[in-house]
C-alpha cells in the first residue's frame, strides 16, 4: 500500500529519475533556464482499474513564467517577481511527491542531485524535508507552494508550501476557498464533486493525497474530460 511524502526543492537533476518505480515523482517544475513552469513529464494519475491518457499535472500552467502571470503554481513563490529565482547550479525547482512504501526515503535524494545538491528558492542549502499528509483518512492534503520562509531547526527555507487539509466530499468548496493563483474559470468551485475539483486541482499542477484505506495511500486521478 503506498505511503505518500511531499516536499519541494530546487535540484539540478529533472526528468528520468522521476518515475513510481523509484518511488517519487514531479509533480510540477520551475526551469530556470526558460523561466517557465513545465508540467509533469510521468507523474501517473489514473483511475483505479484504467490505464491513464490524460493531460499532465500542471497542463493549465505550462510554459507559464510565474513572475509575470497567476497562472503558475509558482507564483506564491516569486512574490509576483519581487523574489526572483537564484539558484545558481540548481536550474530545477520542483514541488515532489514519493512513495516511501517503494524506495526508501534516503535513496531519493541522489536523484534529484548528484551529491544531495537541493536548495531553496533563493539559493540555500538547508536539509530537503519531506513530509507528511493528514494522518487520518478521508481527507485530502492539498500542497501549494509558497514564498513564505518556514523555519526548520533553525534554518530558513525560502520557499515551502501551505498545505489545507479537507474532508472528502468537500473538495470543491474547501479548493475554491484555498484561492489558488489561477484563473476564475480553472478554479475549484462549490458545486463540484470531489473528483471534478481533484482533476482541476492536479490540472492546475498543485499536490493531492487523499487517505481512504489508510493515511495518505492515495493519489486521486486526473479526469482529462473537465480541463
Amino acid at each position: 500500500m503506498a505511503n505518500y511524502l511531499y516536499t519541494i526543492t530546487a535540484h539540478s537533476n529533472y526528468g528520468s529519475w522521476a518515475s513510481s518505480a523509484e518511488g517519487v515523482s514531479i509533480v510540477n517544475t520551475y526551469d530556470d533556464q526558460t523561466n517557465a513552469m513545465v508540467q509533469s513529464p510521468n507523474m501517473l494519475i489514473q483511475a483505479p482499474g484504467t490505464s491513464w491518457d490524460g493531460a499532465s499535472p500542471g497542463a493549465a500552467g505550462q510554459s507559464q513564467d510565474p513572475s509575470a502571470t497567476d497562472r503558475s503554481i509558482f507564483t506564491r513563490v516569486s512574490a509576483g517577481g519581487a523574489n526572483a529565482y537564484n539558484n545558481p547550479g540548481f536550474p530545477y525547482f520542483s514541488l515532489l511527491i514519493g512513495d516511501r512504501a517503494t524506495t526508501p526515503v534516503a535513496s531519493w535524494d541522489g536523484l534529484i542531485g548528484a551529491n544531495n545538491d537541493e536548495a531553496d528558492w533563493g539559493g540555500n542549502t538547508p536539509a530537503l524535508t519531506w513530509h507528511t499528509p493528514y494522518i487520518g483518512v478521508e481527507v485530502y492534503t492539498l500542497i501549494v507552494p509558497t514564498d513564505n520562509v518556514v523555519y526548520q531547526s533553525a534554518t530558513q527555507r525560502i520557499g515551502n508550501v501551505l498545505v489545507w487539509h479537507i474532508p472528502g466530499g468537500f473538495l470543491g468548496v474547501y479548493g475554491q476557498n484555498a484561492n489558488l493563483p489561477f484563473r476564475d474559470t480553472e478554479l475549484p468551485i462549490a458545486a463540484d464533486n470531489d473528483d471534478k475539483a481533484a482533476s482541476k486541482i492536479w490540472g492546475m499542477g498543485f499536490g493531492l493525497i487523499y487517505g481512504d484505506a489508510a493515511p495518505g495511500d492515495n493519489i486521486p486521478y486526473i479526469d482529462p474530460g473537465t480541463l
